[in-house]
């Protein structure tokens, strides 16, 4: 059976993904910060920001599955504050939720993986993030962006994706400086994505419009 381990598997997105992948007979590992909220999931929990929960949450994996068939990090945070006004605590605690939690998982999940294995990260459009109030997260965002296809040209030839999203409707916008935008995307959408992307084998930047 195709097994897939999704990080971040409690936010919107998270979720999203792993109906879609249970969906597509796929079975589905969650790992959040509080696993007591991943109901119907067999799930752990791990702060991604921190190396040992990491470690031991890709552990935790390896006992029950073995090896992984896609990797899906689904985490992250925005903020909501002029760059003047950003500590140097807080402007930390964005990246490390954006950034470093990426790093921790690409780096602790290797031995989970096989020559035939799929990794997708979920990205944003960085260049439609430039507005006041966003600095911080537009350039959280942007060094993922950059970070990923650096591993993307490093790790061929497994099969790595940048998923970059617009707006989504989730709980994250209730951090932003302006409404929704219209037309924003369903999460359900973006969960039928990631499965699409995992079942064309579609690897390399790809634009969620």
């Amino acid at each position: 059976m195709t097994t897939a381990l999704v990080f971040g598997a409690a936010g919107g997105l998270g979720r999203a993904i792993t109906t879609a992948l249970k969906a597509a007979d796929v079975r589905v590992l969650g790992v959040a910060r509080d696993e007591s909220v991943l109901t119907g999931l067999e799930a752990t929990s791990a702060d991604l920001t921190d190396e040992n929960q990491v470690a031991a949450a890709c552990l935790w994996a390896a006992r029950e599955v073995g090896t992984i068939d896609l990797l899906v990090l689904a985490a992250g945070r925005m903020a909501n504050a002029p760059l003047a006004e950003t500590s140097a605590a807080a402007l930390q605690h964005l990246w490390a939720d954006n950034v470093l939690s990426a790093h921790l998982v690409t780096r602790h999940a290797a031995p989970l993986l096989t020559p035939a294995s799929h990794r997708v990260y979920l990205g944003a459009h960085v260049e439609k993030l430039q507005f006041p109030k966003l600095g911080a997260y537009a350039g959280a965002k942007a060094a993922l962006d950059a970070w990923v296809r650096v591993l993307i040209r490093e790790e061929r030839p497994m099969k790595t994706t940048l998923l970059r999203l617009p707006a989504v409707d989730t709980g994250l916008w209730a951090h932003a400086p302006f409404p929704l935008p219209k037309g924003a995307l369903t999460p359900t959408a973006v969960g039928d994505e990631v499965v699409r992307c995992w079942r064309e084998g579609k690897a390399g930047v790809v634009d969620l419009a």
